[in-house]
């Protein structure tokens, strides 16, 4: 699972680069079938919730809603529910199992 942030695409980030590195992450995250949520990791109270830049870069990447976790009603059981995850997942020489 991949957390796509809105405090990340904030003008005036210390990340320039944030929506073109997202859109290569969200492309990768396609190819392999991964589930994202989508999160605004506000550092203050009125950024609390705010998702608008997330949104667009997700809809700029054609990423399928079905699976954004937290656009779907079944989300949370999805992230739940461990028989609907790979058993083995191998990242950077890493493994992990369950």
């Amino acid at each position: 699972m991949l957390a796509i942030n809105d405090s990340s695409l904030r003008p005036g980030s210390a990340r320039a680069a944030a929506p073109e590195d997202m859109l290569e992450l969200i492309r990768a995250a396609q190819k392999y079938g991964t589930f994202l949520v989508m999160g605004s990791d506000a550092h203050i109270c009125w950024d609390v919730g705010r998702m608008d830049r997330a949104q667009e870069v997700l809809e700029r990447s054609g990423f399928p809603i079905d699976h954004i976790l937290n656009f779907r009603e079944d989300g949370l059981d999805k992230i739940m529910n461990l028989t609907d995850m790979p058993e083995n997942i191998k990242i950077d020489g890493m493994a992990f199992s369950d």
